[in-house]
């Protein structure tokens, strides 16, 4: 698995366990932060989101004509409710840079809506 799939199915899985397959590198940063800095982030963002109820997550892969606009970005939607819940820009940029942001633009649907997601 490459550094984006691990991230992508980090986020779904509301997990750090698939980032500690990242590459083991000080100069490898994600979005600025080093690995052990990016995981304790993401952990902090993963309690938040399961004590909402929020347990697993779905995306959808689209496009931010703002931030990255030929870069993909994620739409991430609960499994549970199918309700929109973040969008983050996820690409390789460099050899020893994994873009992680989130994007606080407008989704592609309704925030307040829910999707037809197929789950799994």
């Amino acid at each position: 698995m490459n550094e984006v799939d691990l991230i992508l199915k980090s986020f779904c899985e509301l997990s750090v366990k698939p980032l500690f397959l990242l590459r083991e590198d000080e100069n490898v940063g994600y979005s600025f932060d080093l690995k052990v800095e990016f995981i304790t982030k993401m952990d902090k963002l993963y309690k938040k989101l399961r004590s909402q109820g929020i347990n697993k997550l779905k995306y959808i892969k689209v496009r931010c004509e703002y931030c990255y606009p030929d870069k993909p970005s994620y739409e991430f939607y609960s499994t549970n409710s199918k309700r929109f819940i973040m969008r983050y820009i996820i690409f390789k940029e460099s050899r020893n840079l994994i873009r992680v942001e989130e994007c606080l633009n407008r989704p592609s649907f309704n925030p307040f809506s829910t999707v037809n997601l197929k789950i799994d």
